[in-house]
């Protein structure tokens, strides 16, 4: 059996790993990532001596520029029998790939915007379809488009729910895309979560709204300059990114390695570490805090520097932490691919 994977015969929306949807306005691309959105698509153009050095890509937006983070064009060459093709044995597409910023929101959000490329001032001509199940037909391609519409609504994936009725217990599983929580039939709810079995947050949800609960225990930039001021202390990273709020107080547990250290709890707040009116639970085997607004925290086995006055409380009226920033996590890119025989 003999194929050869054409990715330049496709436009496709692609991304392994992880929680995140997106798809395409006609055709069944469905794609996941894990916090961060990439729109990734091969095109043939007409012209087959140019390369991503020699081009420059515009995108004008009609719906979800606001998560717009950059654009990057990358050289593919496709070599075999590609009967299709005319026979040619090489072929040279460009490969776009349209980075967003994470998004840990709990609606779907629209996506649309027309794309060409230019070599300096002209615009090249790129041998595309309409967007559809066969948006490309090969070299002799129905039409040569200066522009390609694209669109489609990236958001986060199954809801988080109960497995058991009689159970309070929810498990957010970012793996599994199990990262938003909405069930306003739940009175009182206790979620755990698969990527840190340490942490656990309970308290009443009776018609509470979604809520996006994605967890990441990734050290971001805000905390690695603080853990570089504070090189003898360990740290362990509890990141809500969405920073869900909640209509009733919630408790946070997080399970500590040794009773016999004092630990403490921080929540990074514009780049600063806010100590957290934390405690040590009866049993002493967890650190206990209430919240309304779950954040980005620390947990550490010494008092740190850099610090800000004051005790990060939600129930004191603390400002929720920005959404949407740039620093999202890395995905494994995978293009779709036909085969062809």
């Amino acid at each position: 059996m003999k194929k050869v994977l054409a990715m330049v015969l496709a436009v496709v929306l692609c991304i392994g790993m992880g929680s995140m949807a997106f798809a395409a306005d006609e055709g069944d691309y469905t794609a996941n990532t894990q916090g961060t959105q990439e729109f990734v698509f091969a095109l043939i153009l007409a012209n087959q001596d140019l390369r991503a050095k020699d081009l420059k890509a515009s995108l004008s937006w009609e719906d979800g520029k606001e998560y717009f983070d950059s654009v990057e064009l990358e050289d593919l060459t496709v070599e075999g029998d590609i009967n299709s093709l005319q026979r040619a044995s090489v072929i040279h597409a460009i490969v776009v790939t349209v980075k967003f910023k994470g998004y840990y929101g709990v609606d779907d959000l629209d996506v649309k915007f027309d794309f060409s490329l230019k070599k300096g001032s002209a615009k090249q001509e790129i041998l595309a379809g309409d967007m559809g199940e066969s948006p490309i037909q090969g070299i002799g391609g129905p039409d040569n488009q200066k522009t390609i519409t694209f669109g489609g609504t990236f958001g986060w994936g199954a809801p988080a729910d109960q497995d058991d009725p009689d159970d309070d217990t929810v498990l957010i599983d970012p793996d599994e895309g199990l990262v938003i929580f909405d069930d306003e039939d739940v009175k009182f709810t206790t979620f755990e979560f698969n990527n840190l079995e340490a942490l656990s947050v309970a308290g009443k949800m009776s018609k509470q709204g979604a809520v996006n609960l994605y967890l990441d225990t990734a050290v971001t930039d805000d905390i690695k300059s603080i853990m570089k001021k504070n090189e003898n202390v360990d740290f362990d990273v509890i990141d809500f990114r969405g920073a869900p709020e909640f209509d009733f107080t919630q408790e946070v547990t997080y399970s500590i390695g040794d009773e016999d250290v004092t630990y403490y709890v921080y929540e990074i707040v514009n780049g600063k570490a806010v100590e957290v009116a934390a405690k040590l639970n009866a049993d002493k085997d967890a650190m206990v805090w209430n919240t309304r607004t779950l954040g980005t925290y620390v947990v550490t086995d010494g008092k740190i520097e850099a610090t800000a006055a004051g005790s990060a409380t939600d129930d004191e009226g603390k400002e929720n932490p920005e959404t949407g920033a740039a620093d999202f996590i890395s995905a494994a890119v995978a293009l779709g691919a036909v085969a062809l025989y």
